[in-house]
């Protein structure tokens, strides 16, 4: 059960391991869910779907129909409307967050004023004050 049909410079391969066991006439879940996406996004029509996968001609247009019914994205999923406490948290985290971006500048700058520091100390005092690597304490 192996294939590749390129769109675009996608290609999509269906590996062997899909079960095998299954009663004639039955399908793995993962590829049926497979199938539709590959008959949805044009990679294969129908008729290759069942001529390729010897799918039952007699009622493989039905059987087709019905795996693009119950396993296509077409949903939209909607998530509920925040509550006025929901609302109210999302604007606290997001006010500790700009507070945390803040600091996080403030500490930058803190820290390059330091190795400023250090290095015109370095330089005028002619001293070393920064630990060198591989130095034993």
């Amino acid at each position: 059960m192996e294939t590749s049909k390129t769109k675009q410079g996608y290609s999509n391969s269906v590996q062997t391991h899909f079960q095998k066991e299954l009663p004639e006439g039955s399908y793995e879940l993962a590829f049926k869910r497979w199938l539709v996406r590959q008959i949805n996004e044009g990679y294969l029509t129908r008729s290759e779907a069942i001529k390729q996968f010897k799918i039952n001609p007699e009622r493989g247009s039905a059987l087709l129909s019905s795996w693009i019914k119950n396993y296509s994205e077409s949903e939209e999923l909607s998530l509920p409307a925040m509550t006025a406490e929901e609302k109210a948290e999302k604007r606290a985290l997001e006010k500790r967050i700009k507070e945390l971006e803040q600091q996080a500048a403030k500490n930058q700058m803190h820290i390059k004023a330091l190795n400023t520091f250090i290095d015109i100390a370095e330089e005028q005092l002619k001293i070393n004050i920064r630990k060198k690597s591989g130095t034993k304490q």
